[in-house]
């Protein structure tokens, strides 16, 4: 999967998210089997038992993140863990799936995840 995490402005458009890039760098860096570099570059394997990996680029300007581009396979539950570290508080994620150029709720993306996970 292909896909950039947005944050939300309140007419539900992709926006900025609302931590900067040292609070998203350090919240994913405190994962287990994350590799991280300086320049927001990441690769996470989660499991190494599982083909799953994620890797990733945050992107700044100013102070906040701009959005986070993501290339791999998660299951459901790790899409949660990462998609957690990029949220201040209750901040609604707004994710764009890179292929059909769609946007999708959290909890739509999720779901998505999880029926491709039923699947396989």
């Amino acid at each position: 999967m292909h896909c950039f995490v947005h944050g939300q402005d309140g007419d539900g458009n992709p926006a900025p998210l609302m931590i900067d890039f040292d609070t998203a760098s350090h919240t994913l860096s405190q994962l287990p089997q994350m590799f991280l570099e300086p320049d927001g570059s990441l690769v996470w394997r989660p499991d190494p038992e599982t083909d799953h990996q994620l890797d990733g680029v945050i992107y700044d300007v100013g102070p906040r993140v701009q959005y986070v581009e993501f290339k791999g396979a998660l299951d459901g539950h790790q899409w949660r863990t990462v998609l957690d570290c990029l949220r201040s508080d209750a901040e609604p994620l707004l994710i764009q799936l890179a292929q059909s150029a769609s946007f999708l709720s959290e909890l739509e993306f999720l779901g998505h995840v999880e029926s491709a996970d039923s699947v396989e």
